[in-house]
Formats: C-alpha cells, sequence, structure tokens
C-alpha cells in the first residue's frame, strides 16, 4: 500500500543529490529548460531593484542608498543574485554568506555557496535538532549551517572538513512547495520522468532519420533456390551466396547497383519523424514549462502563433509567479541591506546619523523597485498609465518605480530640461515635433 511520507522525508539528503543532479543535467542539455530558468531570473530581479530610504532625512537617504548601489556594484552583488534564480529550477535553493572581503566596502560581500555543500557531517542527519545541515533551535529556528570546506561531490565517500557558519551570516532562498518544508527541492523534477520519455523518443526519431539518409532497400527475388540450389542469389561479385533475410552491402555510398537476373531492389520509405512527433514534443516541453510556472511562448521561446489577448493573458500569469518568487528574493534583500547598515554604522557618518535616529534598525523604512515587465502594447499602457495618474489612482513615485528609477532624480532632469530649453528659446510644442519626425524617418527606414 501507500506510505506516508513527511517533507523531511522527501526532501533528505540522498533524495536531493539524486534529483539535484538529474535536473542539473536537464538545465544544461535542454535549452528550452535553459531558458525558461533565464526569462524566471529575468522578470524575477533583471538587472537588480533600486533601494529608496524613505525616512524624512532626504540628503542622507541618497547618501546612504549611493553608498549601498556602490557596495552592490563592487561586490557584484546582482549578478550573484541573478545566477542563484536562474539555478532554483535545478538546485532548489541557494545559500547566501555574509563573507569577508578584502578590497570591499565594509569589508564584506555575499557570495553563492553550493547547495550540497550545506550538509550533515554523517551523510544522513544523526544529531539531534539537525536536518541535512543546519541546526535549529527549540523555536525551530536555524542557530547554524554545517558547510563542507572542499567542494566535492558528496556522493564520493570521502573524509571531508566541515564549518559550523552561524544563521546570522546565512540567507536561504527556497520557494517551499509542502507545509514544514526546509530545504529546496529543484523545481524541474516534475519534469524527469518527461523528459526522459521524450529523449527517448528522441533517440529513436533520429535513428530512423538517419537510416532513412542512407541507401536502404529491399532485394526481391522470384528465384527459388530450396528447389534448385544453383538458383541461389549471387552477390555482385558473382561468387558470395545469399539467402533470404541477408543483408547486402553495397561497395560505396553514391553508386549504382548492378543486379543479377531475376532480382529487383525497392526503396524504404522513411516513416519518421511523422507528423504527430513535433506535437508530442511541444506536449513534454509544455510539461517543463508547467513545471516552472512559464506559459507556453516563454518555454517554447516562440510567440509567433500569439494574439494580443492570448499573449497578454499568459504574460499576466507569469507575472504574478515572478511576484510570488520576488517575494522570497525582497526578504533577502531586507536582510542585505540592514545588515550592510550594521557593519558600516561605525565606519561612514551618514550611516550612523541615519541610524541614530531610530531606536531599532527595523524601523527604517524603505522600499525595492523592481524593473516591470514592458507592455505588449506600449500605446494602450502609456493612456492606462495617464488616466490612472490623472485619478490620483497611481503616484508618480510607482509610476517612476515601474521602470525602475526614482522620482527624485526623474523630476530633477525634467526641471532641468525645461529650465535649459527656456535659456535656448525652444517650446515644448518644438520639441514634441521634432520627437515625432525622427521616429517617422526611423520607420520609413525600417
Amino acid at each position: 500500500g501507500s506510505k506516508d511520507t513527511s517533507a523531511d522525508d522527501i526532501c533528505s539528503e540522498g533524495e536531493r543529490s539524486i534529483l539535484r543532479a538529474k535536473c542539473r543535467k536537464i538545465l544544461l542539455d535542454n535549452p528550452q529548460a535553459l531558458h525558461a530558468a533565464r526569462s524566471l531570473a529575468l522578470s524575477t530581479y533583471g538587472a537588480g531593484p533600486a533601494v529608496q530610504i524613505k525616512t524624512p532625512y532626504k540628503e542622507l537617504n541618497t547618501k546612504v542608498e549611493n553608498l549601498f548601489n556602490r557596495w552592490r556594484k563592487q561586490t557584484n552583488y546582482d549578478k550573484t543574485f541573478f545566477t542563484a534564480i536562474q539555478a532554483l529550477p535545478s538546485d532548489g535553493e541557494a545559500f547566501f554568506e555574509l563573507a569577508d572581503c578584502d578590497n570591499c566596502i565594509g569589508n564584506k560581500k555575499v557570495r553563492l555557496i553550493e547547495a550540497f555543500r550545506v550538509r550533515s557531517r554523517f551523510g544522513e542527519t544523526l544529531i539531534p535538532n539537525e536536518y541535512c545541515g543546519i541546526t535549529y533551535n527549540e523555536f525551530d529556528e536555524p542557530v547554524t549551517y554545517t558547510v563542507q570546506v572542499v567542494n566535492i561531490n558528496p556522493l564520493i565517500p570521502h573524509p571531508f572538513e566541515f564549518i559550523d557558519i552561524p544563521a546570522s551570516r546565512i540567507k536561504h532562498l527556497f520557494i517551499p512547495v509542502l507545509a514544514g518544508q526546509r530545504r529546496g527541492l529543484p523545481m524541474l523534477q516534475q519534469a524527469i520522468n518527461t523528459l526522459a520519455s521524450l529523449e527517448k523518443i528522441e533517440d529513436a526519431t533520429l535513428a530512423a532519420c538517419e537510416t532513412a539518409a542512407n541507401i536502404s532497400f529491399v532485394v526481391e527475388s522470384n528465384l527459388d533456390p530450396m528447389a534448385n540450389p544453383d538458383d541461389a542469389i549471387c552477390g555482385i561479385d558473382g561468387v558470395t551466396k545469399y539467402e533470404a533475410l541477408d543483408t547486402v552491402q553495397l561497395p560505396r555510398r553514391n553508386t549504382g547497383l548492378y543486379l543479377p537476373s531475376g532480382m529487383k531492389a525497392s526503396q524504404l520509405k522513411p516513416e519518421q519523424p511523422n507528423v504527430n512527433f513535433q506535437a508530442f514534443k511541444q506536449d513534454c516541453l509544455l510539461g517543463v514549462g508547467a513545471a516552472l510556472g512559464a506559459p507556453k511562448n516563454i518555454i517554447l521561446n516562440d510567440s509567433s502563433s500569439y494574439n494580443y489577448s492570448s499573449a497578454r493573458l499568459d504574460a499576466q500569469t507569469w507575472e504574478r509567479w515572478a511576484k510570488i518568487v520576488q517575494s522570497y528574493v525582497v526578504e533577502i534583500l531586507d536582510s542585505h541591506l540592514k545588515d550592510f547598515l550594521v557593519i558600516l554604522y561605525d565606519r561612514d557618518v551618514s550611516v550612523r546619523e541615519l541610524v541614530d535616529h531610530y531606536a531599532d534598525i527595523n524601523e527604517i523604512p524603505f522600499r525595492w523597485y523592481f524593473a516591470e515587465p514592458t507592455h505588449i502594447d506600449r500605446q494602450k499602457e502609456a493612456a492606462a498609465d495617464v488616466e490612472l495618474l490623472k485619478n490620483n489612482a497611481m503616484t508618480y513615485r510607482d509610476f517612476y518605480a515601474k521602470q525602475g528609477k526614482d522620482v527624485t532624480e526623474e523630476f530633477k532632469q525634467i526641471a532641468f530640461e525645461k529650465q535649459l530649453m527656456n535659456e535656448l528659446g525652444i517650446t515644448p510644442e518644438e520639441v514634441k515635433e521634432k520627437v515625432v519626425e525622427e521616429t517617422q524617418d526611423e520607420t520609413d527606414i525600417v
């Protein structure tokens, strides 16, 4: 009969190691799966969100934001995060360590730890309050992470060296599927069997295509070698005798074949790939997309068959899923920003002044602004934004945040451009006419 299993049993080290190895192979061997993983990272994180600190002290806000952005660029923070999200389909989880760095602001940087390096010293868990390398307190909160020092395949027996890293330095990113789940499972695990079947069918179809590409034929004879042995079929050399179902070898490719009297050859007709193969392959790839939450046009990397309504509906579904993944990402971004403020408290005057205005660092208000995906129909989107701004249903801050821009900087730029036009005696109408004219010229060229 069936056996009930807990989330801990399903996410055990042995299970995760096997699933991770299979899903990594899928991600690296299947271009559609890799494209979907990249699309998830692009839609969720992109080039990285803009942070806006929202305290009343605007000058301090700007200084700290600029300092944090410099640190992000210096330590390749956004590239690290992008890689981590892109690996979620194959690894199911990512670990970020706040590690030492000699040439970084605050002498700290965030680095990724391979998922299989966070594990128990003894393979399967044998220590109380520990599960797969994570030790918990009585409130079921992580206390320490046991990390393998040398990056070696954990499936190979070897005397490993481990270190314990405090939970305050580790951030664990994964999207739980089951209640009580403590380790992440690869998103692609549901597609393993589907892609295995597809691989078998593709191999068989390719073999059939190769056979059809070569000269394959059937030799028929109206002679009866059983009744008269002297009538046995001879080869083109006049010596070799062939019996029924023997294979006839051609001397070389692209040559004619002289057949003795009583023999005729008919070409084998290729039957593969048939008309159903493409539909079967597409269904298998849609199964991969379903495991990643990716719609048809993303997993197939083809929107040519879409009309506007279908494309918009799939885009909205995909964007909602990306927002869910993004919510898990924001939790880690919040933690890293607070860690940054703590680290630089004694090293930077602006950070210290900003933090000192609050009794608790968690009370400092800030928000992350991710670049929103562009609309399918830009004209409709622009008209909708104008209507929302006119009715005060959307603020200018939210409008610019959709583009990953800061409203203060944009208003400063608008004011500067207006002042410059006044100095040069240029009216907004003249600028608008010039833009329309240049846009029309570009359209004519295309």
